[in-house]
């Protein structure tokens, strides 16, 4: 099943692209893979080609249809038959023309656009595919006569290599004969001497000399500076919001269409939800033109994102580009860990970091081959700010912004980033850009005042400075292995070391070592220079690392009362109760950072001693509802992974400060959904102990009569229903205590433990 949904996703992700840079075309049925994207709008100004194709100066090999083997023999040959070759726009594979015996076609009206890529692909010889490109940042217009040759497939291969590498769109026929020699040199000798070179596989444009031969004369164009960019930047926004997600995404959304594109720039989304499905949008001011219906499907797939990828670089070219991926995130876990970095409820599945990179990787890669990296890859989700990440996605991109911890619920503010980009986008680049990313995060919630509510962190990372940090780490890491017998003991106390202080903090504040959500996330320079007086053997190696780290991170947003000691990127420490996730059928010892380190070695050295597994959690599910327009929260406390020996602390947490909990995931916080509910439902392995859950009437709601809050725990076998006293704003109601052992789910009423203020 999993093998056939992925080939009909591929049919239809062809399906999708559409090769043009103003409006779609009309009349394609799209049906391949049994989904018919939409195309919505009519022409406005059609452009319509007829012409001829002619290869009477090439010397066509017999097995290709010629006459004689070689023109280079003294002989004249030609293709008397061409209605072999059917005509196709570029990723459209629906085809909308066909060619005459004589060579002779004419195509129906399209509409307006700054580029077209006409492909002429025979049906009987496979690989031979001719080529004819027109671009203009005007539109192409009007009538056009044309004929395709070789030399004009030589043109539209070398200018559509100059657009796909570096954002220029060219004319083809700016492209002089002596500059494309080289090209038609390479393609007549494929065609006339070695035609056991081309393939369904292996089309003309893909065979290796006419590659390399096209690669030259691109880049020279570049070093040129010929062609033009149609715009500064192409904004990409992924969003995976089949999940309960919906609400913000779509939210976000509407921040976007109020706002537009910045200046001289192009706004495109890939939206997932639960009601629409997936869409590619083009937003505009106050609107969005559906470039693309599919329909149901699995956001999840890696295919959508690198379809995504690769289909704008070629519609619509630019100087830079970025891509904003918003889902859930919870770091480098993926399958079989059950979490991932874009989640999809309906098909029960995530895409993992391995998986995302790949894609990535493969979506930025032409023929040559040659890698444009991503100017700026951002992560509007939670707990990606990894070491890990960073260093595994180095190719990809060349700046990375990401949260080490969760991101409240709000997330990232689209309206506020895109007003404050509208008319700097020439003067920004990657670096640029995600500065002002960061600074609108930060000013969002300090300015809006929900800094005293929430706390959140995120992070600027220059990508060509991973490789030289993880050198350093590499030998910072060597040194705590080499001596891990005699420093096991204090690097265990680092580890799970908790502050003495009268406040006695009960979330991540509490670590001698920062920490988040996830407490095996632990913040990188904390964690040096805790290590400096208890291992001071590493300290010259420390000293290394935290140089390359501060030309690594290049800004670093902290607010609210929580993560006072994040610096910009984690690392994975995990204890007894979350080294399960790293070992086994686990996916970390497949990051490059891991197998070109030996810090999983020390990690899983220092934590299978007394490692703690998991037990079965599917079914269980904590709902809170409640009637008036009040805001309540849902608090859940789950037991702490790895506590000191003796000391079984509650760690709490509430949809209001983000949807990952180590056990589960929160429904969108209330206050954010406008919804008179929140909820929890576990994963699907989950840490036994005790868990407890209370309702809180936020103190500062602006509805202050007495609020009733419903609230049902549910597991497969059974229910429970709680009902609060009438709660007053800041009063808390302490609700039951769920007992979970490996064979058993149990469910109390409280009172107990009160979670904190």
């Amino acid at each position: 099943m999993k093998s056939h949904q992925s080939t009909r996703l591929a049919m239809v992700l062809v399906s999708l692209g559409l090769g043009l840079g103003i409006l779609t075309w009309t009349g394609c049925s799209g049906t391949s893979g049994g989904v018919d994207p939409v195309f919505p709008l009519p022409p406005i100004t059609g452009v319509t080609f007829r012409g001829s194709v002619d290869l009477s100066d090439v010397g066509v090999h017999t097995s290709l249809g010629g006459y004689y083997h070689s023109i280079k023999a003294g002989f004249l040959a030609a293709i008397i038959d061409y209605s072999h070759f059917k005509i196709a726009v570029e990723d459209d594979p629906s085809g909308i023309g066909e060619v005459g015996q004589d060579g002779k076609f004419s195509l129906s009206e399209l509409s307006v656009r700054e580029q077209a890529v006409l492909r002429f692909t025979s049906s009987r010889y496979p690989g031979f595919v001719l080529e004819w490109m027109g671009a203009d940042l005007r539109g192409l217009w009007g009538s056009r006569e044309i004929r395709v040759t070789i030399r004009t497939t030589a043109r539209s291969i070398v200018a559509r290599m100059l657009r796909n590498r570096y954002g220029r769109l060219l004319d083809p026929e700016q492209i002089t004969d002596g500059e494309i020699k080289p090209v038609v040199d390479a393609l007549i000798d494929i065609l006339e001497v070695h035609p056991e070179k081309i393939s369904s596989g292996a089309p003309l444009d893909r065979v290796a000399e006419v590659v390399a031969a096209a690669g030259k004369v691109a880049d020279a164009l570049e070093v040129g500076n010929r062609g033009a960019f149609p715009r500064e930047w192409s904004i990409l926004v992924y969003q995976g919001g089949d999940n309960n997600l919906d609400l913000a995404l779509k939210s976000d959304l509407e921040e976007m269409i109020k706002i537009g594109p910045p200046e001289k720039s192009v706004l495109l989304v890939q939206s997932d939800r639960p009601p629409t499905g997936i869409r590619r949008l083009l937003i505009a001011k106050g609107k969005e033109q559906v470039l693309a219906n599919v329909g149901q499907g699995n956001s999840a797939d890696p295919l959508y994102l690198g379809d995504f990828v690769a289909w704008s670089q070629r519609a619509f070219p630019a100087r830079r580009f970025s891509l904003f991926v918003a889902s859930h995130g919870l770091g480098w876990r993926g399958e079989p860990v059950s979490r991932g970095v874009i989640t999809d409820e309906p098909d029960r599945a995530t895409m993992d970091l391995l998986s995302f990179s790949g894609a990535v990787t493969a979506a930025i890669t032409t023929p040559g081959p040659f890698v444009r990296p991503i100017d700026l890859i951002g992560f509007d989700a939670c707990l990606m700010g990894l070491v890990e990440i960073a260093y595994q996605l180095r190719a990809c991109g060349k700046f990375l912004i990401f949260s080490q911890a969760n991101e409240p619920s709000y997330g990232w503010p689209y309206d506020l980033l895109l007003s404050r980009m509208a008319s700097r986008s020439a003067a920004l680049d990657g670096e640029g850009l995600g500065k002002l990313v960061c600074g609108a995060y930060e000013d969002y919630f300090v300015n809006e005042g929900l800094a005293s509510r929430y706390s959140g962190t995120l992070s600027l990372i220059n990508l060509a400075q991973m490789d030289n940090l993880k050198l350093r780490f590499l030998d910072w890491a060597a040194v705590l292995y080499r001596d891990r017998e005699t420093i096991g003991s204090a690097l265990r106390g680092l580890r799970d070391g908790l502050f003495a202080t009268p406040v006695g903090f009960s979330g991540t504040e509490r670590y001698l070592v920062q920490a988040f959500e996830f407490i095996d996330y632990r913040d990188l320079a904390d964690l040096v220079q805790n290590c400096r007086s208890s291992v001071p053997q590493a300290n010259v190696a420390a000293d290394h690392l935290m140089t390359a780290f501060s030309q690594t991170v290049l800004t670093t947003v902290r607010f609210g009362e929580r993560y006072s000691r994040a610096h910009g990127l984690s690392i994975a420490f995990p204890g007894p109760g979350d080294i399960a996730d790293y070992v086994g059928a686990s996916f970390y010892p497949m990051f490059d950072l891991s197998r070109e380190t030996v810090w999983d070695d020390l990690f899983t050295d220092l934590a299978l001693a007394s490692a703690a597994g998991r037990v079965d959690g599917r079914n269980l599910a904590i709902e809170l509802e409640w009637s008036s327009g009040a805001d309540l929260d849902l608090l859940l406390g789950e037991p702490d992974p790895q506590p000191l020996a003796g000391n079984a602390q509650t760690v709490w947490y509430s949809p209001a400060e983000g949807s990952a909990t180590p056990n589960g995931r929160f429904s969108l916080d209330s206050a954010k959904s406008g919804l008179n509910e929140e909820s929890w439902l576990a994963e699907q392995s989950v840490l036994p102990g005790r868990y407890l859950v209370s309702g809180r009437m936020f103190s500062g709601s602006k509805i202050t009569t007495p609020t009733i809050g419903r609230l049902k725990i549910s597991t497969i076998a059974t229910e429970a229903t709680f009902l609060s006293p009438g709660l007053h704003p800041g009063e808390i109601f302490n609700a039951a205590i769920i007992d979970i052992t490996a064979g058993n789910i149990s469910i109390a009423a409280g009172p107990e433990t009160a979670p904190p203020d």
